[in-house]
């Protein structure tokens, strides 16, 4: 099936260094991102080190196992607001995504530009259809 992610992103789908990533709340997340990765679950941009605002995140407690297991394929960090954006720090290779060891990874579709707006538009099937009114 192919998917419609870079018709929806309302970012460039390649290295933007220096665009400011928010999360819903507005509390800045990353100062821009490497690439645009599609995995098993959907659309998540790649990113290094420097471009996240690590502290702007904290590692859950029920996900501290992750900072210390050597079986791990990544650490789950969510935002220090009330939107709790996740973000996975990727530890181990797998066998069905292209992620990479050391980069940082978040979904766009939790992710705001300047000005609020999603850079990831919802898709028309995620979005609730209307409902007609009954007839009186």
């Amino acid at each position: 099936m192919q998917h419609d992610y870079e018709k929806r992103l309302r970012i460039p789908a390649c290295a933007h260094c220096d665009l400011a990533l928010y999360s819903p709340e507005g509390l800045l997340l990353a100062k821009g991102y490497q690439r645009l990765v599609s995995g098993a679950r959907g659309p998540y941009l790649e990113m290094l080190p420097e471009n996240v605002i690590r502290a702007h995140f904290h590692v859950p407690e029920d996900q501290r196992y992750r900072l210390t297991s050597p079986t791990v394929y990544y650490v789950e960090f969510r935002s220090n607001c009330p939107s709790r954006v996740k973000a996975y720090l990727q530890r181990r290779l797998t066998d069905h995504n292209d992620y990479r060891i050391g980069r940082w990874y978040i979904a766009p579709a939790d992710l705001c530009v300047t000005g609020g707006q999603r850079a990831l538009e919802a898709s028309r099937s995620h979005q609730l259809p209307l409902i007609p009114k009954p007839k009186l």
